[in-house]
């Protein structure tokens, strides 16, 4: 399924509960269907005011109560990918290392959201995070479906809105990603996953959490930008914990192979993900950077399996315009297992070497 259609049920959420519960089970009933291993690759614009909030309800095994970081940030990731990975000590190191313990508690209608831990490498951030229900009737089956008040649960967890910054008056990209079934203690297990494609978040910077409904809101009013901001009130804050580092990738010799106008500006991957950035043209699809397929091979001939990938635009009509790709892996990745990124459309065969040719920070 493709994540149009996830984007499009959640629109749809917005319309009367016998809608939204009709638009729910089918959700629930596609997603049970839905092969592993599928490719989750859309295109969106990232122009100011616009958050993406998709929310999936995936049935992954459910984990035993667990308050360790690493164990938060696996069953964050088991909750967003596909199919759970197998990990190695080294990819569980690579979350211990950077994984930080959060301890905020929100209260919600529905009960008590908790945010468990976050790890981030400066676009990408994850927050795994439990809600303990208020009201637990309805549980004893161990799935969400059979919670009565399920859709009001859905929209107090999505409706919190992540800004990065006090003045910043527009939120981050987010996904919200729940887990299907219960915990034995009537909890929900799920996880924030935010992306922000204009700024590089840095040790000690700040996360607010604000009402996205009272965003909204105040968007559609005529107040300035800062206005906007200091008229929604903050609901909790995070700070930004140690960053996976990330190593840049020397682009100096593809500008030839693309169109005329058209570049890699910079190429930037981690542990965890991989970042592109550059320039494309208006007209058609050859050549375009934009319209490829993306991957990244290992020296052992496999490819990285990722949860999410993503192409953002501020096209506004011009010939030529910026974007921004970002995919996130399924698991995490050692720098020096990797062989080359190959970016792959009818037109264009780029084979970007990546071992050895890093730009270290």
């Amino acid at each position: 399924m493709k994540r149009e259609l996830f984007k499009e049920m959640y629109n749809e959420m917005q319309l009367n509960e016998d809608q939204k519960s009709r638009i729910w089970n089918h959700l629930e009933e596609e997603l049970i269907k839905e092969t592993a291993g599928k490719r989750k690759h859309f295109h969106t614009t990232a122009a100011a005011g616009i958050c993406i909030c998709i929310i999936l309800i995936i049935g992954v095994p459910a984990v035993a109560a667990n308050t360790s970081v690493l164990q938060n940030i696996i069953n964050a990731f088991n909750t967003l990918a596909p199919a759970e990975p197998k990990l190695s000590d080294g990819q569980k190191k690579i979350y211990s290392k950077y994984g930080s313990e959060l301890k905020n508690e929100i209260t919600l209608n529905c009960g008590t959201l908790k945010l468990k831990a976050i790890m981030n490498d400066g676009y990408n951030i994850c927050i795994p995070f439990s809600v303990y229900l208020k009201n637990k009737n309805g549980t004893e089956t161990g799935k969400l479906s059979a919670i009565p008040y399920k859709n009001k649960i859905l929209d107090e967890i999505s409706g919190l809105g992540f800004f990065t910054s006090a003045d910043k008056y527009s939120p981050m990209g987010q996904y919200t990603a729940l887990d299907s079934k219960l915990q034995e203690n009537g909890a929900i297990m799920g996880c924030y996953l935010l992306y922000d494609g204009e700024k590089e978040l840095k040790e000690g910077d700040i996360l607010q959490l604000k009402s996205n409904k009272k965003w909204e809101e105040a968007f559609k009013s005529e107040k300035t930008s800062k206005e906007i901001a200091s008229s929604i009130p903050v609901i909790s804050e995070i700070t930004i914990g140690s960053c996976i580092e990330e190593q840049d990738v020397s682009t100096d010799k593809l500008q030839k192979k693309l169109r005329k106008g058209t570049s890699i500006n910079k190429i930037q991957i981690s542990p965890i993900s991989l970042k592109i950035e550059g320039i494309e043209r208006k007209s058609g699809v050859d050549k375009s950077v934009y319209f490829s397929d993306i991957t990244i091979e290992l020296k052992d001939g496999s490819t990285v399996k990722d949860i999410s990938s993503s192409s953002h635009t501020n096209n506004s009509g011009e010939e030529y315009y910026p974007y921004v790709y970002n995919s996130l892996f399924e698991a995490p990745v050692n720098l020096e297992d990797i062989a080359g990124i190959r970016i792959q459309n009818k037109s264009l065969d780029l084979w970007i070497l990546v071992t050895g040719n890093y730009i270290v920070h």
